[in-house]
């Protein structure tokens, strides 16, 4: 909650900053709350060295008129070219620095309009790879994008054996398309066999889908 300044409610303006040739950096409040103005707004509001404080009307301009349709028109931009987890959007407005509440104010903007839906997200995304990933890679690159274990769950039920066996042959030949080698030479083709195993074992595969991937592929046959 934000400290307030006196009894008309105000906002102590600590540090007004240049953050980069448009747009200045303002604190408030000892940092309980940043954002960015271009410089024409902070002219506009008369927000400068002279001014120590913002009103509450003032506050809420800022956040309201100027801040909230900025970051919204931020987001639907980022998902212009595809959807977005929930934790990516939070991420990206952190990183435009843009303050709690108006992140908070734009994801109850996007769940009205069912936007930013992390379920079927992760339908998508593993609809995409499956085939091609495993199951173990696929969970962690959903989790290396915000999403939970519980809802990556429910989505990976989809993913039946031939889903794993098909994307464990397809590293397989995409690493080694000749296959391992000549397997008259016993012991460099054992040799390259062993590294096989470990590096699909790298990418999340079990060991009965690593053995029959390699079995049928050795050779470099389809």
């Amino acid at each position: 909650m934000l400290r307030r300044i006196h009894k008309e409610m105000a906002y102590h303006i600590t540090e007004i900053i240049s953050y980069d040739n448009k747009r200045n950096k303002v604190t408030l409040d000892d940092g309980e709350v940043t954002f960015l103005l271009y410089k024409g707004e902070c002219r506009r509001l008369g927000i400068g060295k002279e001014k120590s404080e913002l009103s509450e009307e003032e506050y809420e301009e800022i956040m309201e008129e100027i801040l909230l349709p900025r970051a919204k028109k931020k987001v639907l931009y980022y998902l212009k070219n595809g959807d977005k987890t929930r934790f990516q959007i939070r991420q990206k407005l952190k990183e435009g620095l843009y303050p709690g509440q108006i992140t908070d104010k734009v994801m109850q903007f996007l769940d009205r309009y069912k936007i930013a839906d992390d379920e079927r997200y992760a339908e998508n995304y593993i609809e995409e790879l499956k085939g091609s990933r495993s199951r173990r890679e696929i969970r962690q690159k959903l989790q290396q994008k915000g999403l939970s274990g519980s809802a990556i769950d429910e989505q990976l039920e989809a993913l039946g054996p031939e889903d794993e066996e098909a994307a464990c042959r397809k590293a397989f030949q995409k690493k080694y398309p000749r296959g391992l080698g000549d397997p008259e030479d016993t012991e460099a083709w054992h040799k390259e066999k062993r590294r096989a195993f470990a590096y699909l074992a790298r990418k999340g595969f079990g060991y009965e889908v690593i053995r029959d991937a390699v079995e049928e592929l050795a050779d470099g046959e389809d």
